[in-house]
């Protein structure tokens, strides 16, 4: 990365909050934390930051309502939704809204990094969802060309799973994909 990314990690736990700067500092993130949705919409007014890691089950003002407030200050901020809890009507209200991505704690980085790098990043996004591996990964490779991030799933429960956890610009869906038991 040439110009450092800002990362505002909102999230009642403080250890949790410090933890997770301690990494991203690492990975040449600069980041800050606030323990609470009021602190999250103040920073959020006054500072210039690109992405926020947020949790979803907070006292006074839960992340939801948190989020729904910040897309009213700057309507394009990626925030990414982290939750150690089952929450699932949250859950849902938070995608619904428009939340870039949902993940469980303990967080993975795995999937939190390249999740992260998406939400900052300017490329467009397609989701492949057949269950033809070969066009797939044809297609795949030529958008790829094209400077598309693409990524696909072969069944309707990967490409479920994927799409809870990242947003897609672009979704290229099989009509007859085989349906759910």
């Amino acid at each position: 990365m040439s110009k450092k990314v800002r990362v505002l990690v909102v999230d009642d736990n403080e250890m949790f909050c410090h933890n997770l700067k301690d990494v991203l500092d690492l990975k040449n993130y600069e980041t800050k934390c606030v323990n609470d949705g009021s602190k999250a919409l103040d920073t959020v007014s006054k500072e210039s930051i690109d992405l926020v890691i947020m949790d979803i089950k907070m006292p006074k003002m839960n992340g939801v309502e948190a989020f729904k407030r910040i897309k009213g200050i700057s309507p394009d901020l990626p925030v990414i939704m982290v939750t150690a809890h089952a929450v699932e009507d949250l859950i849902q209200e938070s995608l619904h809204s428009g939340a870039f991505g949902v993940l469980p704690k303990p967080l993975d980085f795995d999937k939190l990094f390249p999740m992260m790098e998406k939400a900052v990043s300017d490329e467009t996004s397609i989701f492949i969802v057949d269950d033809d591996e070969y066009l797939c990964k044809s297609m795949k490779n030529v958008l790829e060309e094209k400077d598309y991030r693409v990524c696909f799933a072969l069944d309707s429960t990967t490409a479920i799973s994927r799409s809870r956890e990242f947003k897609f610009d672009i979704l290229l869906l099989d009509m007859k994909l085989t349906p759910l038991n």
